[in-house]
């Protein structure tokens, strides 16, 4: 749902939930989220399998199949998937 186009007066809202904590905005929630894990388990870089022209095209390449122009089709086939 991030790339549905929204028409003039539609209105869009998401909540997530990553812990039991409140946080005062996403950014937090996801930097306060993974900072334990981070100083638990002590990551190391790994180098690209790939290289970083080829990581750019495979992602946009990945946001082509998820954008899709909205029509009543397509909006009953959400709605049915429970988009």
């Amino acid at each position: 749902m991030s790339f549905w186009p929204m028409e003039v007066g539609e209105e869009f809202s998401v909540t997530y939930r990553i812990s039991n904590h409140r946080y005062e905005n996403y950014h937090d929630a996801c930097w306060y989220g993974i900072r334990d894990i981070i100083r638990k388990t002590h990551p190391q870089a790994e180098p690209l399998s790939v290289s970083p022209e080829e990581l750019i095209r495979l992602r946009l390449d990945a946001l082509d199949h998820y954008y899709v122009e909205k029509t009543a089709e397509r909006i009953q086939t959400c709605r049915q998937a429970m988009c």
